[in-house]
């Protein structure tokens, strides 16, 4: 899975970076979970029938996009629901900001790999490192993070303890809690009116943080994993100070 997912991010960032200065995508921070992707089907082609894979896909994206359509137009339409109005409000915040990222995850990559080789342990994979160093340079969002990861890991150990939870079931539920917990905190933010937003309106990337964590911890035990997950954070912020440092003399 490591290997696959530096492929992915050195093949996939130079398309991405023709198309952005093409004008046919913008780029914004989720752009990273677009050049791991691939990473991620290859991985499930490798390891089960491409065909069941692929014929998968095809159907869950074509049952997400008509279901999503559905429900837009139903709630917009019957309800009066503006699906947009969450967007005023990640406009007046700063928003996360992953200078030269696809170096960072890169990196990540990397120390996950050479951690897995030698111990047989995922340390929260390779999301984790980097958006981790990202939120603790911000009392606010650092905070939040760590109540996500402590509250999903618990909520997981919890419904184990009294069901049948495991592989990728217990890894939906953590999907699951990570996404309540994301999103109705910056939910109640918004509602108690405070300009600061949490996570910054960055959801994709600090809910496969915050889930990554829960089932890695739940999976290997925390006093194994949580050491090497330290490392990988301490790697990523000196990552993360360079690559800012080096942004500000090339911008």
């Amino acid at each position: 899975m490591y290997i696959l997912g530096a492929l992915s991010i050195l093949i996939s960032t130079p398309l991405a970076l023709i198309a952005i200065q093409l004008g046919l995508i913008a780029s914004t921070l989720d752009g990273i979970t677009g050049c791991l992707l691939p990473g991620v089907i290859a991985f499930n082609l490798h390891r089960q029938n491409w065909r069941l894979v692929s014929q998968g896909m095809l159907i869950v994206s074509a049952g997400t996009l008509i279901l999503t359509l559905s429900l837009v137009g139903i709630g917009s339409q019957l309800f009066g629901i503006n699906f947009n109005e969450l967007n005023q409000y990640y406009r007046h915040v700063s928003s996360i900001q992953l200078h030269f990222k696809s170096v960072q995850f890169l990196v990540a990559l990397l120390i996950g790999m050479t951690i897995y080789k030698r111990t047989h342990e995922r340390p929260g994979g390779y999301v984790v490192a980097p958006m981790a160093a990202v939120l603790l340079l911000e009392p606010l969002s650092a905070a939040m993070f760590v109540v996500g990861c402590l509250s999903v890991e618990h909520g997981v150990r919890a419904m184990s303890a009294r069901s049948l939870i495991v592989g990728l079931n217990r890894y939906v539920v953590a999907l699951l809690l990570s996404i309540a917990y994301v999103w109705s905190a910056e939910m109640l933010f918004i509602q108690l009116g405070m300009e600061a937003l949490p996570f910054q309106g960055n959801h994709i990337l600090v809910v496969i943080a915050i889930l990554s964590y829960a089932n890695d911890v739940v999976l290997y035990d925390r006093s194994k994993v949580l050491p090497w997950m330290l490392m990988m954070i301490s790697a990523a912020m000196a990552v993360l100070l360079i690559t800012h440092h080096l942004w500000a003399l090339t911008s």
